[in-house]
């Protein structure tokens, strides 16, 4: 019972430190609640939105009720060219409204939960995926090693962004498809990453201890050395998550979304392209989004890193 109790106050104790080292860094602080603020949001936009203010198709006759482009509200700019007007009447639209007539900060809620989800699939599958084939085939070694390393260095001579592009020209036009081109372009780097890690603790005294024990290597593969080098995943997945949401929507952006209606920061963005000069708040606040949540996750990541450790950890 003690030895129980002791260990609780171990973990306790060393959670308390974790949070000790998060509270150091107030950039990493203001990146977790911004992280977190976008999280809730996100769980909640369906409650604080209504969805099917997103498609104008869901309207009788296929119409918004109200039919204008590019709205911005009185007093707060200036009518810049065809196709984009002042708009004087009860309703309000903080950041204007995009060639629908929806109120951009609307659409804005509704697109975070898209890419939140899908980056979270696309970082979670991918990470498996490379930490699983980096751990056998360093594990394994020989041909199997090679064969991985030669396929990962083929990925790595190309920019993600132009093999997503390829992956999704041939799978198709849908959020599903691009899910899918995203996660045959971002595996290689956990597969590396792992590679390294098993290759260290592989050589370690606790693993010939457990050999010499009759352990399988199945077993000392997966419940041992796997565990003892996983941390690097998981900051390198929180680091990606930004990077993975960016990427997403800039498949969306030049073309690839199923349909120019769906809420997605890189839809909305797309949008407002052809009208920079005329309405450019249709094209800087989803950008602004993009970029918040991407630079809200790597400054989680790094604080993740740090917390993670060992030598901040003595």
């Amino acid at each position: 019972m003690k030895t129980r109790r002791g260990e609780w106050e171990a973990r306790l104790a060393d959670i308390k430190y974790s949070l000790y080292l998060l509270r150091k860094n107030p950039l990493v602080m203001a990146g977790t609640l911004i992280a977190a603020f976008f999280i809730l949001l996100a769980l909640l936009a369906n409650i604080i939105v209504d969805p099917k203010l997103a498609y104008p198709e869901g309207y009788p006759g296929g119409m918004y009720p109200f039919e204008r482009k590019y709205v911005w509200n009185a007093n707060h700019f200036i009518q810049w060219g065809p196709g984009v007007s002042l708009y004087y009447g009860p309703e309000f639209f903080p950041l204007g409204t995009d060639s629908y007539g929806r109120d951009l900060l609307k659409m804005i809620i509704l697109a975070i939960p898209v890419d939140l989800y899908y980056a979270t699939i696309i970082t979670i599958v991918s990470a498996i995926i490379g930490t699983l084939i980096g751990a056998v085939a360093s594990y394994a070694g020989g041909i199997a090693d090679e064969i991985v390393l030669r396929i990962t260095d083929v990925f790595f001579a190309f920019p993600a962004l132009v093999l997503a592009l390829v992956f999704a020209s041939i799978l198709g036009r849908s959020l599903e498809t691009l899910t899918l081109a995203l996660i045959l372009v971002w595996w290689p780097p956990y597969t590396r990453l792992m590679r390294g890690q098993v290759l260290s603790e592989k050589e370690k005294p606790y693993v010939e201890a457990l050999k010499a024990l009759g352990a399988s290597n199945i077993r000392i593969l997966f419940r041992h050395i796997i565990p003892n080098a996983i941390f690097p995943i998981l900051v390198q997945a929180t680091m990606d998550f930004g990077g993975v949401i960016l990427t997403f929507s800039a498949l969306m952006f030049l073309g690839f979304s199923p349909s120019p209606a769906i809420p997605e920061l890189g839809n909305l963005a797309a949008d407002g392209y052809g009208h920079i000069f005329d309405a450019p708040w249709v094209i800087l606040f989803p950008g602004l989004t993009m970029l918040i949540i991407s630079l809200a996750f790597n400054l989680v990541g790094d604080g993740l890193r740090d917390v993670l450790d060992p030598r901040l950890r003595r």
